[in-house]
């Protein structure tokens, strides 16, 4: 592992103990660099994906987010892991601009009538604000049109600690994915 600066361009996944830096597509990696970083089995909360600004993420949405850098983390729901792909849209054009501390989700609950097993995809814009209250949310794609509606209702209730540049809230746009399969 090294200091925490990638070695080569690309993507950091932080959390824990460990940071991985998988390299961009097109990079030429320095001397010495490893080709391809090994990546956790199974990822969870705590867990920050860290890439470069045109990257498509878990979600595989290019170039939706603005921002010098998108970073996704992976929420535990009762209905299963959702994703949220985040970026903080003023960093544009700031190269200089320090990584942000990823908010955490503090209450993500589901629909209070969700059908036990229910899978469907379903991806929401939302911002989220510098008090971690989600805002604007709007149904970006969905194959269920009342489970959707059903998961916005429900937003409402989910509370996260803000994402954070050094000691200051940052408001963030997001993406949030739920039935989303990111392999």
């Amino acid at each position: 592992m090294n200091s925490g600066n990638p070695r080569v361009p690309g993507v950091s996944v932080s959390g824990g103990k460990n940071v991985i830096t998988l390299p961009s597509f097109g990079s030429v990696p320095e001397p010495g660099a490893m080709a391809r970083s090994a990546t956790p089995k199974s990822l969870g909360n705590g867990i920050t994906v860290i890439a470069g600004p045109r990257a498509g993420g878990a979600l595989n949405l290019y170039g939706v987010l603005k921002g010098n850098q998108v970073y996704t983390i992976y929420i535990n729901t009762e209905v299963g892991a959702a994703v949220m792909q985040f970026a903080d849209p003023s960093s544009v054009g700031h190269p200089n601009a320090a990584q942000l501390t990823a908010p955490r989700a503090l209450r993500a609950d589901a629909p209070a009538d969700w059908p036990v097993g229910k899978r469907s995809k379903l991806l929401i814009a939302c911002d989220l604000d510098r008090d971690g209250v989600l805002k604007n949310a709007r149904i970006l794609e969905s194959d269920d049109s009342v489970a959707a509606h059903k998961v916005l209702a429900a937003l409402g209730g989910w509370k996260f600690s803000p994402a954070f540049r050094g000691s200051e809230p940052v408001k963030v746009t997001a993406i949030l994915g739920l039935g989303v399969d990111t392999n």
